[in-house]
């Protein structure tokens, strides 16, 4: 199998989520997420990945935002299933972790391997991924004290950054301190 971009790796499950999810559409804000649900009350973002281990594999998902507070569903076809991780999962997932996937901070960005998502109730069948996927999201409204959490923190790391790009005089070769140290 020839590896596409990185960015549209994702491009098959979220055609196969389109199909099954009801009133799934295609996202309208990457950034937010790939797809968009309606639940109850409103929209939500869903981000999907795709993963083709086979059982017994590691089957190792990149780049996973749990700051986003967005919940994540994974297509995994040679498995014939999906799975479901609601974004409060998600955000407890990252609190485990030492470290991120290419950050200190494990919540701006993770990786996981689907052995840590079996055995979870995580996974689903095509017939039952339209109502896991709204449940997900109902899951994440209900633990909304994370979803804050995740937006104090993310606010606080683009203020942090700003702070040092200002301690930076890119003119000169000089730097001076951030305020914070």
């Amino acid at each position: 199998m020839v590896r596409q971009a990185i960015r549209a790796e994702g491009d098959h499950a979220v055609a196969c989520f389109l199909r099954l999810v009801i009133g799934g559409r295609a996202s309208d804000d990457q950034k937010q997420g790939d797809a968009v649900i309606p639940v109850d009350d409103g929209d939500y973002y869903v981000e999907i990945k795709e993963c083709h281990a086979a059982f017994g594999g590691p089957g190792t998902i990149n780049q996973i935002r749990a700051i986003k507070y967005t919940p994540l569903v994974i297509q995994a076809p040679e498995r014939r299933c999906w799975y479901v991780v609601p974004a409060s999962e998600l955000v407890r997932l990252a609190a485990q972790k030492e470290r991120g996937q290419h950050t200190e901070i494990p919540f701006e960005c993770m990786n996981l391997a689907l052995a840590q998502l079996e055995d979870r109730g995580f996974e689903c069948s095509d017939q039952d991924l339209s109502s896991r996927v709204m449940e997900a999201v109902r899951i994440g409204k209900r633990e909304d004290r994370l979803r804050v959490l995740m937006g104090d923190l993310l606010q606080a790391i683009r203020e942090l950054g700003e702070e040092y790009k200002k301690g930076f005089d890119l003119a000169e070769t000089r730097t001076r301190a951030p305020t914070r140290l």
